[in-house]
């Protein structure tokens, strides 16, 4: 018969409070205003993403530095951890974004890239036969 020890339960039960925590909905945990950045040469791309529940909205934007183009689009939808599913209101074509399923949604994701939580948008990138994933960081 195996004992128990006070050490191994105490380990047993942060691993479960990790376990738990990772697991959160990214909704339930993340109610409020968040912003995502992508920083280029020529651009600087931002969502503003709003989350209330399962209910998401916000603001896709594209400014090229300077005075130059930008171009912007809002968007309404659902989070179901860490997917959104979006509708676009607007020309997506603007700002290189995938076109819509056959349902008229967009696919988002929140994900992980270098330690920071971030944003992962389909786009059609220059030079690419699929869609590319444009990672935007959550702003501090």
């Amino acid at each position: 018969m195996k004992t128990i020890t006070s050490s191994s339960l105490s380990a047993g039960i942060l691993s479960a409070i990790i376990w738990i925590a990772a697991s959160m909905d990214f909704a339930s945990a993340k109610d409020g205003e968040k912003t995502y950045e992508l920083p280029s040469l020529k651009y600087v791309h931002s969502v503003t993403l709003l989350v209330s529940g399962d209910d998401v909205s916000g603001t896709l934007s594209s400014q090229e530095y300077g005075e130059g183009m930008s171009a912007s689009v809002k968007f309404t939808g659902t989070i179901s951890g860490k997917t959104l599913t979006l509708k676009l209101a607007g020309d997506a074509e603007l700002i290189n974004i995938v076109a819509p399923n056959e349902s008229g949604m967009h696919t988002w994701r929140i994900g992980e890239n270098e330690g920071k939580e971030t944003l992962f948008i389909p786009i059609n990138a220059r030079g690419e036969v699929k869609p590319v994933e444009m990672p935007l960081a959550l702003k501090p």
